[in-house]
């Protein structure tokens, strides 16, 4: 599942894109079509010189080819593999560096990760962050537990995808919203019922009240915020099939994820809960910020009885008392003045 996420990165480099709405949609297709066919060859082929049931887990074309006695082959996998890390690493580090650029942008990250160098034009220092983090992380944890957690890491984000979509296409609709929530809850029961092996009779019952939920929500309206153009011109692109593709994308992410070991839940749960609050504490911030800014900024009103005072020739001078109570404004300005605003 880890070697489809490259077409995410493609989603990532929008803004360095001279065309996006026109380049991405053929980008992520073609990339996800191409990735498809390779699978589904190599599968064939290793299939054809091991059987099955005695593929290697750790690495199963070297081990065919060593099997099939063709040790060049056996070479040269080992070597596409070495070289293929390094390009998974160079493009998770490229695709997270410009995550933690639109994260900053909206003000829950520290500014200095949004900070594009002046001559490389890219976030360097999100890039330096990336690059410290994946050594850190590389340093003590094994391969096989990253890979867990980056598998359920994965799949929550594609269902938040879906989710999002199906939220913006609905134009927010709560009736709509609340029948996807009972939709995504019954996905999970089902997947939970197939995981512990529970009665055939209940997976069923869960099955067709999951497609139940599927009546209701075909009923709503999911032709909002689709599409629209960029600042070149280009149509948007519209994920079609609404709200078809979307909802099978966030039942299949549910099930897989239910599928998973209980460990890569848990370390997803601490992760979750310790970047939540991270988020919380600097959306309190920055809104306190804001707030305090936003009081200094704004003028004060006086009340002023039986007189007020007026700017003239740049000196202040008594007028006749006002019949009325007048507010005078004041607040952070260049001048000295008080200005009379009448009622």
């Amino acid at each position: 599942f880890f070697s489809y996420i490259g077409f995410d990165v493609v989603a990532n480099a929008a803004e360095e894109a001279h065309h996006p709405a026109r380049d991405l949609p053929i980008a992520i297709v073609s990339s996800l079509g191409i990735c498809a066919l390779l699978y589904c060859l190599v599968s064939l082929i290793l299939t054809g010189l091991v059987s099955y049931e005695d593929i290697s887990e750790s690495a199963p074309l070297s081990d065919a080819l060593s099997n099939a006695k063709l040790a060049w082959g056996q070479q040269l996998i080992n070597i596409g593999a070495t070289v293929g890390l390094g390009t998974t690493l160079l493009t998770g580090m490229y695709a997270q560096s410009r995550l933690y650029l639109s994260i900053t942008r909206d003000g829950l990250l520290p500014e200095i990760l949004g900070h594009v160098s002046g001559s490389l034009r890219v976030p360097i220092f999100a890039q330096i962050w990336c690059g410290i983090v994946a050594a850190l992380l590389a340093t003590p944890f094994d391969v096989e537990a990253l890979s867990k957690f980056l598998s359920i890491g994965i799949m929550l984000a594609y269902s938040l995808v879906c989710w999002s979509i199906l939220s913006f296409r609905s134009a927010h609709n709560r009736p709509a919203l609340c029948w996807i929530g009972c939709y995504s809850l019954l996905a999970l029961c089902v997947s939970i019922s197939i995981r512990l092996q529970w009665p055939f009779y209940v997976s069923i019952i869960l099955v067709a009240a999951t497609l139940c939920t599927w009546i209701p929500i075909f009923k709503f309206p999911f032709d909002a915020a689709a599409g629209g153009r960029d600042d070149s011109g280009d149509e948007s692109y519209r994920c079609p099939f609404v709200p078809l593709i979307p909802l099978l994308g966030l039942g299949s992410n549910i099930f897989m994820a239910v599928q998973l070991h209980w460990e890569a839940w848990v370390r997803l749960g601490s992760v979750s809960l310790l970047v939540l609050c991270l988020y919380i504490y600097r959306a309190w911030s920055v809104r306190s910020g804001i707030n305090a800014a936003s009081r200094s900024d704004d003028a004060y009103v006086y009340e002023k009885l039986n007189f007020s005072v007026a700017e003239e020739d740049g000196k202040d001078s008594l007028v006749s008392p006002p019949s009325s109570t007048q507010k005078i404004l004041g607040g952070r300005g260049g001048g000295d003045g008080i200005y009379v605003c009448s009622n």
